[in-house]
């Protein structure tokens, strides 16, 4: 009797899932557009030698100020269900600020972005008015076997701005 090895070829199906999965993004009628500023070098978390797993989270500040950033490129972003979302309200409740309190989770159809990476879109705030919103990459979470694409956790952007192109900054 032969018994096969679990992850065996899966590489090729999850290439071909990870295709179906950017695809799906790209043509979601939820989907809306943002520009990646990919990490080029930035502050490696802490290695830890213990065979028991622990969570050795790293300031995003600190990724943000030791952070070499690449050419923008445009990307598609969608929404993640998350457990809770929670938005900010102007004082009166009534109109979104495009203020975030807690990380989002979206998909993006670009596979393998790093932690530190800094992402921009555009929130709509209010009646024919919209405010950019900078985000920076705070968590990535595999998905499949051998992590054939990703969901992205967001916290807003407090790093140097001076990082990103100002011809983007300035777009409409």
């Amino acid at each position: 009797m032969t018994i096969r090895n679990k992850l065996k070829n899966h590489t090729k199906h999850n290439e071909l899932m990870a295709m179906v999965w950017n695809k799906s993004i790209e043509k979601d009628p939820n989907g809306y557009d943002g520009i990646l500023w990919p990490v080029i070098t930035a502050t490696a978390a802490p290695v830890v030698d213990s065979p028991y797993e622990e969570d050795v989270a790293i300031s995003i500040d600190e990724v943000e100020n030791e952070t070499e950033l690449g050419e923008p490129e445009l990307i598609v972003l969608v929404d993640f269900p998350n457990k809770v979302s929670g938005l900010d309200v102007d004082a009166s409740g009534d109109e979104f600020t495009g203020e975030f309190e807690e990380p989002i989770a979206v998909k993006i159809n670009k596979i393998a972005i790093p932690e530190g990476s800094v992402v921009m879109f555009k929130v709509e705030t209010g009646a024919n008015e919209s405010k950019p919103q900078y985000y920076a990459v705070q968590a990535v979470r595999g998905i499949g076997s051998q992590a054939m694409t990703n969901i992205y956790y967001l916290l807003p952007f407090s790093g140097d701005f001076d990082l990103l192109s100002d011809s983007i900054l300035l777009t409409n």
